[in-house]
């Protein structure tokens, strides 16, 4: 037993001495202060993806579009840094399409997300090919998320885009 609380005593005194380990009375004379929070992390979710076309739109040289559904979750920050992402509403969502119809200023669009995190955005082009998503999702308080994927859309169709 007296072993043991030797081994105990200098196991302590090696926490005090690494500044690990601070008595109660140490620790409310000196209490730990955060100059800044850590920021919220935030993470993209894509919920879904929709192509679209009508054949009016491609005969009057008109758009299609990809409709992209996305869900942006925080976590991190202080205190609930071990919780899991929750939905964050109000933040900046924004996406630019890329590819080989894409008409500029016509494959971008800008959002906010509801209470439940979630947001639709719709990019436009004029017709079928591989194309490149970047998104990217803001929040103030919160570190700026950024997301880039493929679709690969294969001609004129309403079906669910294939993101890869």
């Amino acid at each position: 037993m007296r072993r043991l609380t030797v081994y105990f005593l200098t196991f302590c005194a090696l926490l005090a001495s690494a500044g690990l380990l601070a008595s109660s009375v140490e620790a409310k004379k000196h209490p730990k202060k955060h100059k800044h929070a850590a920021k919220k992390s935030l993470q993209i979710v894509i919920s879904g993806c929709q192509q679209s076309h009508t054949a009016r739109a491609a005969q009057s040289g008109g758009l299609d579009a990809v409709e992209v559904i996305l869900r942006i979750l925080g976590g991190g920050g202080l205190p609930r840094s071990a919780s899991a992402p929750q939905p964050v509403a109000g933040a900046t969502v924004s996406a630019t399409l890329t590819g080989p119809y894409v008409k500029p200023g016509a494959g971008s669009d800008t959002g906010k997300t509801d209470a439940q995190g979630s947001v639709h955005l719709t990019l436009k082009f004029t017709g079928p090919g591989m194309y490149t998503v970047s998104i990217t999702a803001m929040k103030a308080g919160a570190t700026t998320a950024k997301l880039t994927k493929t679709i690969n859309v294969t001609g004129p169709m309403n079906a669910a885009c294939a993101l890869a």
